[in-house]
């Protein structure tokens, strides 16, 4: 029903293979291998039982990005959410669910002054067994929908007894915490190893956001029984921090509808849809936030973001934190999330490097969790994938294998390289001619600048778009300025193994040092004159066309005599008079 068709009439505007081969990573991605065992079950997937991922999966399960989806769709699917009275209620809970099956894992954690369990059961017929076994607390005053969020709080503690399966307890660390722990590594290179490790998304993290998007699922499946809710960004492209929200696509049919023959002797009845796929779109994520807000436990702060060029809803997954947004027409956040996950599977530094980067940035105030004109973190992590393909670390997309990747380069072991990296990374874009040059990591190359923005990134789906369209002129003034003062922080602590290293990086500028934005009015003067940062980073020749009908005048933009201003301005004087006589009467 509701796919990626809404994005293909403008994806399809580019010819280049690239692209073609994005599109057919679509494909990759969200089609299941269906068998004939697993079409009467729901979202299509098999009754067998999937083992846990270790706390370091092998490279063999990580390497390909749809193996990881399914297998984490399937855990969520086998997964329950209890709250408890306390995280001495462990014991009880784990004898209450070996009445119905094997638990395979245990998590514990608490959110708002609540404790609760994620539970992993062997299969999805001893969830389901469960909830059959499961009440309503009463049937006045409640909406009576069966979840997989339940409540234990009549269990009785037992502080002496322990679990039978190991406790597997929420792993955080505070700021002020990880400053000291990175002040006790050895060298740049350790710290942001130890920096990456530390922040990115735990094993309970990733688990919780999967089991959102399988609640949902579910919440649709009457209708839709083949629907599937998939996750992009930073939360599975490897980039993401424990305090990272969540991006969510619904898939309603699109990939069976597509992938079944057309021939069949019973076809379904359908409704027509409403309008446009945009009209479409708006309505079913309208009806969705009604659901989520209204019927669904644990969904709350439902905000309906329907005017946007790409829709969404965002809400807030109260029991565990997480802040989501689910629209039904970005697909090509999923391939661009296969693209890092899969760049980050051949080189792990990668990953270390982008973190390191990102807060780096939000510590220099270069980033801003609003938009605006500012950097953003996704054109940080671009820039990075560009610099190793620069520095021959990383192919371009344009060459990415399709096979699992085996030798593929880890943070398991040493890598003293990292901090030459960082310095490497900081230097090369403190000098890079933003004037002339664009960046491709289609291709991982330089190529001359198209446009007049301050810095051209081309975006890797639509080619004929800049990612980095927003940057100002003045904020990529201040980029480059922090990345000089980062070069020399970087030489220092080289120099020097006793320096705070990274940390220093990391000290938040005073208030008072960052710029503030300039008033919005402006004259017409203005209008024709380069500011000190544009002039750095626009190219010196471009012409201004002012037609009008029968009218043309153009003018190189760097005209800054007076004399060439005041001939400039009594043409358009001029010409304004001219537009004010009677036709016979003109020119």
């Amino acid at each position: 029903m509701l796919s990626y068709h809404y994005l293909l009439p403008s994806l399809l505007r580019t010819a280049s293979s690239p692209f073609r081969c994005c599109m057919r990573c679509v494909a990759s991605i969200t089609q299941p291998e269906v068998t004939p065992s697993e079409s009467s079950l729901p979202n299509g997937s098999s009754e067998d039982s999937v083992k846990d991922l270790p706390q370091s999966e092998p490279a063999s399960v990580r390497s390909n990005f749809r193996a990881m989806q399914q297998l984490r769709h399937d855990q969520a699917h086998e997964s329950l959410l209890v709250q408890a009275p306390s995280v001495e209620s462990a014991f009880v809970v784990e004898k209450e669910c070996l009445k119905f099956g094997t638990v395979q894992s245990m998590f514990h954690y608490r959110q708002n002054e609540k404790d609760y369990f994620l539970i992993h059961m062997n299969s999805k017929s001893a969830v389901r067994s469960m909830l059959d076994a499961c009440v309503h607390p009463s049937r006045d005053g409640i909406v009576p929908v069966r979840s997989r969020l339940l409540e234990a709080s009549t269990l009785q503690r037992r502080s002496s007894a322990a679990t039978i399966s190991p406790l597997i307890p929420e792993q955080s660390i505070t700021a002020m915490q990880l400053d000291k722990d990175l002040l006790q590594q050895n060298g740049v290179s350790a710290q942001m190893q130890y920096l990456y490790k530390s922040c990115k998304i735990p094993e309970l993290g990733t688990r919780l956001r999967y089991f959102i998007s399988s609640q949902i699922e579910e919440a649709v499946s009457g209708l839709f029984p083949h629907c599937r809710v998939y996750l992009f960004g930073s939360s599975v492209s490897g980039f993401g921090q424990h305090h990272s929200d969540v991006d969510m696509i619904l898939d309603f049919d699109q990939v069976f509808t597509e992938k079944r023959p057309g021939t069949a002797n019973f076809r379904f009845v359908s409704k027509p849809s409403a309008g446009n796929d945009r009209v479409q779109c708006q309505r079913s994520l309208e009806l969705l936030a009604d659901n989520l807000q209204y019927l669904l436990p644990g969904y709350t702060q439902i905000q309906r973001i329907l005017l946007a060029r790409v829709p969404i809803v965002k809400f807030l997954h109260e029991p565990s934190g997480v802040r989501c947004d689910l629209s039904t027409t970005n697909m090509s956040g999923l391939v661009m999330s296969n693209y890092l996950y899969t760049l980050g599977e051949i080189d792990e530094r990668l990953r270390a490097l982008v973190v390191t980067i990102r807060r780096w940035a939000n510590a220099n105030r270069l980033t801003n969790a609003h938009p605006g004109r500012w950097i953003t973190n996704f054109t940080l992590t671009i820039l990075v994938v560009f610099f190793m393909q620069h520095k021959k670390l990383l192919p371009p997309l344009s060459q990415l294998p399709s096979t699992p990747l085996i030798n593929r380069r880890s943070l398991d072991g040493p890598n003293d390289d990292l901090g030459q990296l960082l310095a490497e990374f900081f230097s090369f874009y403190a000098s890079f001619n933003y004037k002339s040059h664009a960046i491709s990591v289609i291709d991982g190359t330089i190529y001359p600048k198209p446009d007049f923005a301050s810095l051209y990134i081309e975006n890797p789906l639509e080619t004929e778009l800049n990612i980095a369209r927003n940057l100002s002129a003045e904020e990529l003034d201040r980029v480059v300025n922090s990345m000089r003062t980062a070069t020399w922080i970087l030489e220092g602590a080289g120099k020097d193994p006793l320096l705070p290293g990274i940390v220093r990086l990391f000290q938040e500028i005073n208030e008072k040092d960052v710029p503030r934005p300039k008033k919005m009015g402006v004259s017409v003067d203005e209008l024709f004159r380069k500011s000190g940062a544009a002039h750095k980073y626009q190219p010196d020749e471009f012409a201004v066309d002012n037609t009008v009908k029968n009218f043309s005048l153009k003018s190189n933009i760097n005209t800054t005599t007076p004399q060439e201003k005041h001939a400039l301005r009594n043409s358009r004087q001029k010409f304004i008079r001219e537009k004010q006589k009677p036709l016979g009467t003109r020119w």
